[in-house]
């Protein structure tokens, strides 16, 4: 199995816990990555996602995921700060996402 690469739908190696294939991702490092849809675990033991609209500065994600003996926390930690930066730019996950599509040439 090959290891997440930007871009690259992860489905075949995870499923969000809602049953759905994972979201396109925009940023991943190790366990975790940036998505379409917040923040998701792309390799197990566990399921696990963030939605976009419960990343609020006023949710201690960190230390709630650091009381989880399954999570990577380097790998959470990265990916957290790079969603984080990407709400307080404004970014609009679907535009970043739509423009790596297109430098990849996998535009529709």
């Amino acid at each position: 199995m090959n290891d997440p690469s930007i871009g690259e739908p992860l489905a075949y190696m995870m499923w969000r816990d809602h049953g759905e294939p994972l979201a396109y991702i925009i940023y991943a490092t190790g366990q975790w990555a940036v998505t379409e849809f917040g923040i998701e675990n792309v390799r197990g033991p566990c399921l696990y996602s963030i939605a976009w609209n419960d990343l609020i500065p006023s949710r201690n994600w960190v230390d709630h995921m650091g009381c989880k003996n399954w999570v990577h926390m380097p790998s959470f930690e990265a990916v957290y700060k790079t969603a984080m930066e990407m709400k307080a730019s404004h970014l609009q996950p679907r535009t970043l996402s739509d423009l790596s599509k297109r430098m990849s040439g996998d535009a529709e």
